[in-house]
């Protein structure tokens, strides 16, 4: 659908490619979060927060696109991009999956495909669409249920709304704020976005884990934390009177603690539903991300000169908001249980002390039985 573009000749072929991209996309994170919980059940906000440095590198890979669009046009970036998307695309087709391949299945869709040949192509393919609509209608019912993951949704629509509000208005805001700065904000924002951005995700996924592991805490009680602390971040980068230094200075601090929410957030919801519903799970707080566009819509209708102070009120109580819920989320959390490593050390001492206990009445036994030998043979 990238490719597409490079031969798009009016503006309703872009959007069609467009369209194209956005559906293909949407199967991608729902399955590839589900298959990371899958293969790395003990660090899932770990791996979580690596699956999401997509998001930063992107926008850096972003920043470079717009450089090379000014120099060789936007359709040779679409053909750069396509192909290495192709390429990277085929690399993963050709890595082997470690998963047990579900070789029944496959065997029943044979047998189903052989079985209604005869009853036509387009009828049996109208079947399998409205059984598989069913099916997924059941597992999103079963998966909305929990009262867990129906907070989670609610702090993760908040998180997404500050973070769009904050990727549409705060460029415009920076620059009624300080317009003789704007392309030293462009640059800092992209390096804060690239380097900030993605050290606090990938570090806030390794201390969830290790939170987890230890029984010291769980990852909604962390998205809580850091939620709480960016949103008077968030406010004093749009202090009024601040310099323009002091603003980027608070905005560096703000994407350090807001960021690392995303991992610890997938792992708290893989951990609330089976293993089973995972992919329904993804595929909901996926289509969440339409929601955030909420807030950057109603942001849209404030007159330019309020704009400034209803994007720092708005962002911020987005923040405070989505650590409620996320304490919420905490409450109907189990506690963590021990890892599969400390697990099986007990139970290898529990074991060693019944062994112990076996052979010492054995032996009890043994000198009982001996010492009444002795005392029969002694009487005779």
């Amino acid at each position: 659908s990238i490719l597409l573009l490079v031969w798009a000749n009016s503006y309703w072929e872009v959007v069609a490619s467009r369209l194209v991209l956005g559906f293909a996309q949407a199967f991608t994170n729902p399955a590839s979060l589900s298959l990371l919980a899958q293969l790395f059940p003990q660090s899932r906000a770990t791996i979580s927060s690596i699956f999401n440095l997509g998001i930063y590198i992107g926008a850096a890979l972003g920043s470079l696109a717009a450089a090379m669009n000014r120099d060789q046009g936007w359709r040779a970036c679409c053909l750069y991009y396509g192909v290495a998307s192709a390429v990277i695309c085929l690399l993963c087709r050709l890595a082997s999956d470690p998963r047990p391949q579900p070789v029944e299945n496959n065997t029943r869709l044979l047998e189903s495909l052989d079985a209604n040949a005869e009853q036509g192509c387009c009828r049996w393919v109208s079947s399998q669409i409205s059984r598989a609509g069913r099916h997924l209608v059941t597992q999103v019912t079963e998966v909305v249920t929990s009262k867990q993951v129906c907070w989670l949704y609610l702090a993760a629509t908040l998180r997404f709304c500050a973070g769009f509000g904050i990727l549409v208005w705060l460029p415009p805001a920076m620059a009624s704020r300080f317009p003789n700065d704007v392309g030293s904000f462009g640059l800092a924002n992209s390096l804060i976005k690239a380097f900030a951005g993605s050290s606090s995700s990938l570090v806030g996924g390794v201390i969830a884990d290790h939170l987890r592991s230890t029984g010291r805490g769980n990852g909604a009680y962390f998205c809580a934390c850091a939620s709480l602390l960016a949103a008077p971040l968030w406010w004093f980068t749009l202090q009024p009177g601040s310099s323009f230094r002091v603003s980027m200075a608070f905005l560096l601090l703000e994407y350090l603690a807001a960021e690392s929410w995303m991992g610890p957030c997938l792992a708290t919801l893989q951990g609330a539903v089976p293993q089973e519903r995972c992919g329904a799970a993804q595929g909901v707080f996926s289509s969440l991300t339409a929601l955030g566009n909420l807030l950057p819509m109603v942001l849209g209708f404030v007159p330019d000169k309020q704009l400034v102070f209803a994007l720092q009120v708005s962002v911020s109580s987005c923040y405070l908001l989505s650590a409620m819920c996320f304490v919420m989320v905490a409450s109907f959390t189990p506690p963590p249980s021990v890892t599969t490593s400390e697990s099986q050390r007990r139970l290898t001492e529990d074991l060693q002390q019944m062994s112990d206990s076996v052979i010492s009445a054995e032996d009890e036994c043994v000198q009982s039985s001996t010492s009444e030998t002795r005392g029969v043979r002694s009487r005779h």
